[in-house]
């Protein structure tokens, strides 16, 4: 059963199941207790009780069995396909150990017996819209999910409520805090700093972020990397080493890392850059191009986390309230 789910997803996503590319394919695995029966008028229900949908929603069931089928909604398309047997064990207990959830969160999703694979086609281009849009479709599985994992960002949400669903997912768009898309891992040293790295701004389009503080840090360094990663969002601006950012009166240039190389970099092709805060006040950039590419030179180019303590958003939710 186990190579016949890795085979379903390679298949159907023509991908190995490992790992994706979240610039071009957003994709959720939906731990369930067993394949929902669905019911596409109900499934149109569910979508249009976030928001009014002037296009209208299209559900379409291609096999109710296997639980194969697919949702499209203004720009967006989203498909799915049920595997009767539940996730293999190497495809989430790294998430798992690594995730600050609470356990009975964790146990509940080690019991499901079924997923769903459930993925993003459409032609939005803002990821948040993107992940809206996903998180609208992933409700209409409430029953008998046990939680999602978005591997990707290293990221384990537990079962939740449509109600919080539904307040959350619609205030993105103004702002609030990215705490159910990116996930903040820390790594903590012998001489008892931490390294903090964000995982998911890729999704966004922005490097991931990396910065060495102390311990006790974690709330403020959450909020200084949402600033950063939300006010680089909506400028639509493309970072890279050597660029300066500010946030709360405080310059940062990104560098290069420098250090835990091997625990950080993994094999993904997303950027992570340290942030060195400036003490110096904020400037223009340099206009001179010598400067700026001796800057750049040396950039780490990947960021792979399985080996670090991922903090997921309940319980980055938990640390914040």
């Amino acid at each position: 059963m186990r190579e016949e789910a890795r085979e379903a997803i390679k298949m159907f996503f023509n991908t190995d199941g490992d790992s994706h590319d979240s610039e071009t394919s957003f994709t959720f695995i939906l731990a369930m207790d067993r394949l929902p029966a669905l019911d596409a008028e109900a499934m149109v229900k569910t979508i249009e009780a976030y928001e009014p949908i002037i296009s209208g929603v299209d559900i379409k069931i291609l096999d109710a069995g296997k639980c194969i089928g697919a949702a499209s909604f203004g720009r967006h398309r989203l498909r799915w396909i049920g595997i009767d047997t539940a996730l293999p064990a190497d495809m989430y207990e790294g998430t798992m150990r690594i995730s600050h959830l609470e356990d009975d969160l964790k146990d509940r999703f080690r019991t499901h017996g079924a997923h769903v694979i459930l993925e993003y086609t459409g032609s939005a281009s803002d990821p948040i819209e993107r992940y809206i849009a996903m998180y609208k479709v992933a409700d209409c599985f409430q029953d008998g999910f046990c939680g999602l994992l978005n591997s990707p960002c290293n990221l384990f949400n537990g079962a939740t409520t449509p109600a919080l669903m539904r307040d959350y997912l619609l205030n993105l768009r103004k702002g609030l805090p990215l705490l159910m898309l990116v996930n903040v891992v820390t790594l903590f040293k012998e001489d008892g700093s931490t390294w903090y790295v964000s995982s998911g701004n890729h999704a966004f389009g922005v490097p991931e972020f990396a910065y060495l503080g102390a311990s006790g840090q974690f709330e403020a360094v959450v909020n200084l990397f949402h600033d950063l990663l939300w006010n680089t969002y909506k400028s639509g601006r493309k970072l890279t080493c050597g660029d300066r950012l500010s946030a709360y009166g405080t310059g940062f240039t990104l560098n290069k890392l420098y250090e835990y190389e091997d625990y950080i970099k993994g094999n993904s092709p997303h950027p992570v850059y340290v942030l060195q805060p400036d003490p110096k006040p904020d400037v223009e950039e340099s206009s001179d191009d010598d400067s700026r590419e001796a800057k750049k030179s040396g950039c780490v180019t990947t960021i792979g986390l399985f080996v670090l303590a991922v903090l997921a958003f309940w319980g980055v939710m938990s640390v914040a309230s």
